[in-house]
C-alpha cells in the first residue's frame, strides 16, 4: 500500500474512533443557551423573587440533601434538582398555584434553603453547571428520595407515575443497603381518618394486612377490615410519610389495640437514593457513575453555559 493511501486509512480510522468516542461520551453537547432566570415563591413569607437557575439549584441541593456530604453526591443531587426544575418548568411550573415558576414547598415542587448553602454545595453546582438528564432526547423524570431500603421502586408503585420511564427500575440497591429500619404505631382512629381523607370508610380497622405488592416488594394495597386503600397514598395521608416511612413493609401486626407497622427505607423509592449517592461518593464514585446507577440509560446534556 502506498504512503498516501496508508495515511488516508489511518485518518479514517482515527475519525471513526473519535466519532464513537463522541457517541459514548457521558455528556451530549448541543448549542448552548443562556442560563434561565426563575421566579420563586417562598411559602414562609409569601415573598416572590427572581433568581438565576444555578442559584436556585444551590438552594435546592442545600435543602434536599445534607450540605456537608461529599461533593460528588451533592453534584448528583444538583443534576437531578436541575432536571426536575427544567422538566416541570416546561409544563408550567407552579404558575397556576402561585403565579411563579418554582416554589420552596416540597409538596408542590422542591425544598429551597439558601442559608444552608455550603462551599461543598457551591462546588457541586459549579461542577455540573447546566447539566440535565435526558432519555431518548427528552428530559428525564427526575424522581428522588432519601433511602431505598435496599431496593429501588418502579414509578408506578412508588409515585403512581403512568408515563414511560424505562430508566426508573425496581432493582437491588447495595449502596443504600437495608440498614434504615423503622417501626411505627398508628391508632385505629388515625387509620380511619387517613382513609376517610381518601374517600374510604374502613370502619373496622383490624385485621390489617398488605394484600398486593409491586416489583420491588413495596406494598401497593393495604386492607383494613374489609376495605382496601392504595398504600403509597395512605402513607402520605397519615402524616406526610414521617411514621410509615416507606411502603417497603416487613410486617403489620396489632399490639395493645394499635397497628404496628415495620419496614425499611425512607421515601417512595423511585430514582436517586440520597443515602445511596452519599455512600457511592464515599466509595470513590463520581456523580456520573451515581446517576448511571440510579437512572440507567440516561444521558447527561448541557443546556447552558
Amino acid at each position: 500500500m502506498s504512503g498516501p493511501a496508508r495515511v488516508v486509512l489511518v485518518l479514517l480510522a482515527v475519525s471513526a474512533i473519535a466519532a464513537q468516542a463522541v457517541l459514548e461520551s457521558p455528556v451530549y453537547r448541543r448549542p448552548l443557551g443562556e442560563e434561565p432566570v426563575v421566579s420563586l415563591y417562598r411559602h414562609g413569607t409569601g415573598e416572590r423573587r427572581t433568581i438565576p437557575m444555578e442559584e436556585y439549584v444551590a438552594g435546592v441541593v442545600a435543602a434536599e440533601m445534607d450540605p456537608r456530604w461529599p461533593v460528588e453526591a451533592l453534584a448528583a443531587q444538583a443534576v437531578i434538582a436541575r432536571t426536575f426544575a427544567v422538566e416541570r418548568l416546561a409544563r408550567g411550573g407552579v404558575q397556576s398555584v402561585h403565579g411563579t415558576d418554582v416554589c420552596d414547598d416540597p409538596g408542590h415542587f422542591q425544598a429551597y434553603d439558601p442559608d444552608a448553602i455550603t462551599p461543598q454545595v457551591r462546588r457541586a453546582v459549579a461542577r455540573t453547571r447546566g447539566l440535565v438528564l435526558t432519555y431518548g432526547g427528552q428530559l428525564a423524570q427526575a424522581f428522588y428520595h432519601a433511602h431505598s431500603g435496599g431496593h429501588t421502586a418502579t414509578p408506578q408503585e412508588g409515585v403512581d407515575f403512568r408515563g414511560e420511564a424505562p430508566y426508573l427500575q425496581a432493582r437491588p440497591d447495595p449502596y443504600s443497603g437495608d440498614d434504615m429500619r423503622w417501626k411505627a404505631q398508628v391508632t385505629p382512629a388515625e387509620v380511619r381518618a387517613a382513609a376517610r381523607r381518601m374517600g374510604v370508610d374502613v370502619g373496622q380497622v383490624f385485621p390489617a394486612e398488605v394484600v398486593a405488592r409491586g416489583p420491588s416488594g413495596r406494598a401497593l394495597t393495604f386492607r383494613f377490615g374489609g376495605k382496601e386503600v392504595p398504600a403509597a397514598r395512605f402513607r402520605l395521608e397519615l402524616d406526610g410519610g414521617m411514621r410509615i416511612r416507606s411502603t417497603l413493609i416487613d410486617g403489620m401486626e396489632v399490639s395493645d389495640g394499635r397497628l404496628v407497622v415495620s419496614g425499611r427505607g425512607f421515601g417512595h423509592g423511585v430514582g436517586l437514593s440520597q443515602f445511596g449517592a452519599m455512600r457511592m461518593a464515599r466509595a470513590g464514585y463520581d456523580f456520573r457513575a451515581i446517576l448511571a446507577f440510579y437512572y440507567p440509560g440516561t444521558v447527561l446534556e448541557r443546556r447552558w453555559r
